[in-house]
């Protein structure tokens, strides 16, 4: 255990994966879900025309995750359950219900996670390091500049690393 010490084990549920199989009113079928698809899809059977509420309380899951969650299985490019009001987005007063008209060609169907809005605010923090990364670039392009032509006079040095610099836009 020596050899081991300072590791910890964590529990991800988000990358687990489950294969279900579901008796369908048009057929049976394995569907490969996540976790978190699994806990929702298994609350259908005991009953059905769960409001969002129920599924938050039944399940534990936090409200961010639910949705997401709910949005693939109802709203996804394969739909088990069927949402009511239709749309796109899971509200707080949404209904779901296993979908009796289910039907797909395939035996084995895989159901994707959407993927969650978070990687909207990385291009922000990207953008407002930007400066200071071009800065820091450009400082090193002319440091190795001036490292290579040192025998050079300075006056093509500065003519060379003028149509060096990179223009910003």
């Amino acid at each position: 255990m020596s050899k081991h010490n300072g590791r910890r084990l964590q529990w991800h549920p988000c990358l687990g994966h489950c294969t279900l199989k579901a008796n369908f009113p048009l057929g049976k079928k394995e569907i490969s879900v996540s976790l978190l698809q699994t806990i929702v899809l298994l609350l259908f059977n005991d009953g059905d025309g769960l409001s969002y509420a129920h599924v938050l309380q039944a399940t534990g899951i936090e409200d961010r995750e639910l949705k997401v969650t709910l949005q693939s299985l109802a709203c996804g490019k394969v739909r088990v359950l069927r949402k009511e009001p239709k749309g796109r987005e899971v509200d707080g007063s949404d209904r779901f219900f296993l979908d009796a008209s289910f039907k797909h060609p395939l035996f084995r169907i895989k159901i994707n996670s959407i993927q969650t809005r978070e990687s909207e605010v990385r291009p922000l923090r990207r953008r407002a390091r930007l400066p200071y990364r071009r800065a820091c670039a450009v400082g090193a392009m002319l440091s190795n500049r001036r490292r290579t032509s040192r025998r050079v006079s300075a006056s093509s040095r500065i003519g060379s690393t003028r149509s060096m610099r990179p223009s910003c836009a």
